[in-house]
């Protein structure tokens, strides 16, 4: 979609956890304001979509946000540890800037070590998902080669 407006945004697939790996996904919060969050749950803080919108447009110089300057100029983000993210340009270089963090409730009650051990066990599972993907594919016959 042109505007970021429907089912997709321009940070759809566009931002990553820093502690996990895994996408950050929107969450509609039951009306309340939308939010990004980890999709694996590793407890790495969420942030409001307004201010990623607003951090975004300041990343890149803008007065306000543009969807499609954001999908050109933007390689990927990175939602990092203590509230920071890191932008990945397009053009190779990086930036990092700070964002208000929101936690969830159920994360601060695991111990480091359960959180390192969910970590691995995501991280453990995406891998073997990510393999057996890349075998399905090799796998299938490359259609110019038929009869």
């Amino acid at each position: 979609m042109a505007r970021g407006t429907g089912r997709f945004s321009a940070f759809t697939t566009r931002i990553k956890c820093g502690r996990c790996g895994g996408s950050v996904i929107r969450c509609a919060n039951h009306g309340g304001p939308p939010l990004w969050k980890c999709g694996s749950r590793c407890g790495i803080a969420s942030v409001r979509e307004s201010e990623l919108r607003e951090i975004s447009a300041r990343i890149m110089g803008l007065p306000e946000f543009d969807s499609e300057a954001f999908k050109s100029r933007i390689d990927h983000v990175e939602m990092e540890e203590n509230g920071r993210l890191r932008f990945f340009f397009a053009d190779g270089h990086t930036e990092e800037t700070a964002y208000t963090a929101r936690r969830r409730a159920h994360s601060r009650s695991m111990t480091e070590e359960q959180r390192e051990q969910f970590i691995a066990k995501i991280k453990a599972s995406w891998v073997k998902r990510r393999l057996k993907k890349e075998t399905e594919n090799h796998d299938t016959p490359d259609s110019s080669s038929q009869d």
